[in-house]
């Protein structure tokens, strides 16, 4: 399916969307998609000006808007700084997409490296931007959702979180945990906000 006939089928017109991981393959195409529906979409990374030179052009759109704005999904002072510029820029969230993450060699087995020798730190780092960065933008997004009354939440896993993938035991055990966190915060949103 083209741009063209999804933006038929979706307006996002006047929406605003945070999307964490946008610089990757599969959020870049997801900022690229919401933006040619019409959404403000706020790609968080890193290194603004690196993503801006990259990704700019593919997201030039007559209808939507994307900006890039700094910002770690490790790091909870960045993402609450991010948080006050979509405010500023775009009046709030309306929703939040995550699709940060990644795996590590450090935390994959392979011939030379087995289950036994992963490296405990290449695993937590692994387990922390799969997982952890996915409940600290959650926490501060959704913050500003609950606040408007209204927004959604979009967290990427993995088809390995649901069947174990080979070599990839960090990354799989993360993303079945996004997989279980997201059930978790569909229920406790809808209960609680």
């Amino acid at each position: 399916m083209g741009l063209n006939q999804l933006a038929k089928m979706y307006d996002f017109t006047g929406k605003s969307v945070v999307i964490t991981g946008g610089t990757g393959t599969l959020g870049s195409e997801m900022a690229r998609a919401l933006v040619g529906c019409g959404a403000n979409v706020t790609i968080l990374t890193r290194n603004p000006d690196q993503a801006e030179r990259r990704l700019a052009d593919r997201l030039k759109s007559e209808v939507g808007r994307a900006i890039f704005v700094h910002a770690d999904v490790l790091e909870l002072d960045t993402l609450e700084q991010a948080a006050q510029v979509v405010r500023e820029t775009f009046g709030g969230v309306d929703g939040l997409v995550n699709a940060a993450g990644g795996n590590n060699p450090g935390a994959t087995t392979s011939s030379t490296q087995s289950f036994f020798d992963l490296l405990p730190d290449a695993f937590r780092q692994v387990f922390d931007l799969n997982l952890l960065g996915t409940v600290l933008a959650c926490q501060v997004f959704g913050r500003l959702m609950v606040e408007r009354g209204e927004g959604a939440i979009l967290n990427i896993a993995s088809m390995s979180a649901f069947r174990p993938l080979t070599r990839i035991s960090a990354y799989s055990a993360a993303k079945a945990g996004v997989s279980n966190f997201t059930q978790w915060l569909a229920v406790h949103m809808a209960q609680e906000y």
